[in-house]
């Protein structure tokens, strides 16, 4: 009778509600103990994964909460030992890798326990800092890797905002010259190689420039390349 299927139905649906239950429970259990496990061998982030994919798709706040607030400190002994990584550096390490260090914190944690400690470290090291750049800029423009110089005025200037950073801004103005000095040398050189072996024709491309810009920074460069297409014009008229 009616009766009898209604509680049927009430029935199934009992059960079927406490397997869901116990389904939860179980999942939860699971992620917790490999959440647990991951942060005794201190695989913070991995832990972290773990407890964000659970988040995902889990529904019971129960549980949810929890995990939750496992996130919460998991965050906080990720943050932690960073930071003790972070004083070591500061202790043994390059003004440099100081730096990298100090940046790579407020990247990984914008709002970390230690952001007042940090930006007080970045200021404390902007002359330790710049002393290394200036070293450092004498033997890269020995090698003339005018990019790198370039960079590490940039990347002075982005932290600073002193008598250091404005010395670096002028340094910047001529590496940058020399940086699209390069690029035109560059974009000589490739198109002389598109004439192939008609020196000729690159010779006077060449020399067109030099006509064009006769004071050009250039000019012993592309003097250079002249001459080695007259010594392959001359070897080319010899096989004739």
């Amino acid at each position: 009778n009616n009766s009898d299927f209604s509680d049927y139905v009430a029935d199934a649906r009992k059960r079927i509600h406490e397997l869901k239950k116990q389904e939860a429970e179980n999942e939860f259990d699971a992620a917790f103990k490999e959440i647990s496990r991951h942060i005794e061998s201190a695989d913070y982030e991995g832990a972290l994964i773990i407890a964000q994919n659970y988040l995902k798709k889990a529904e019971d706040k129960r549980f949810v909460d929890r995990v939750k607030k496992k996130v919460v400190d998991i965050r906080a002994m990720i943050e932690k030992r960073d930071y003790e990584a972070l004083e070591s550096i500061l202790l043994n390490d390059s003004a440099d890798k100081k730096i990298r260090a100090l940046k790579a914190y407020l990247e990984k944690h914008p709002k970390g326990k230690h952001l007042k400690d940090v930006r007080r470290a970045i200021d404390s090291l902007s002359g330790e800092y710049y002393v290394f750049i200036v070293n450092h800029l004498k033997d890269l423009e020995n090698e003339k890797n005018w990019k790198e110089c370039a960079r590490l005025c940039n990347d002075y200037i982005d932290l600073y905002d002193n008598a250091h950073s404005d010395q670096l801004k002028l340094m910047l103005d001529g590496y940058k010259e020399h940086i699209r000095q390069d690029a035109v040398f560059d974009a000589l050189v490739d198109k002389a190689k598109g004439f192939g072996t008609d020196y000729d024709a690159a010779i006077r491309m060449y020399e067109d420039y030099l006509t064009a810009y006769p004071d050009t920074v250039l000019k012993d460069r592309i003097n250079a390349q002249v001459e080695k297409l007259k010594a392959l014009r001359h070897q080319a008229d010899m096989k004739k």
